[in-house]
């Protein structure tokens, strides 16, 4: 498992921490990395496993539609 591998300046308060914020989650706690301080963005990590992703994938997979869009010159493209 990787977990804040990169190096992050100081500077930025960038950090990782187990978070235990419900008693479901004294055991294994969530793992937080921050990404980013404005906006605020995280990434979890470890909290489905890939079983859990492919199912979520399967049945997502029959709703999930290519994304139209309209450049300056009038060109219409799909984004997949």
């Amino acid at each position: 498992m990787i977990f804040c591998e990169q190096k992050i300046p100081q500077k930025h308060k960038l950090s990782c921490r187990y978070m235990r914020h419900h008693p479901m989650f004294y055991i294994k706690p969530v793992k937080q990395e921050l990404m980013y301080l404005n906006p605020t963005i995280s990434m979890f990590h470890d909290v489905i496993s890939r079983s859990e992703i492919e199912v979520v994938r399967r049945l997502a997979r029959p709703r999930v539609t290519a994304t139209m869009y309209v450049s300056l010159l009038y060109e219409t493209r799909a984004l997949v």
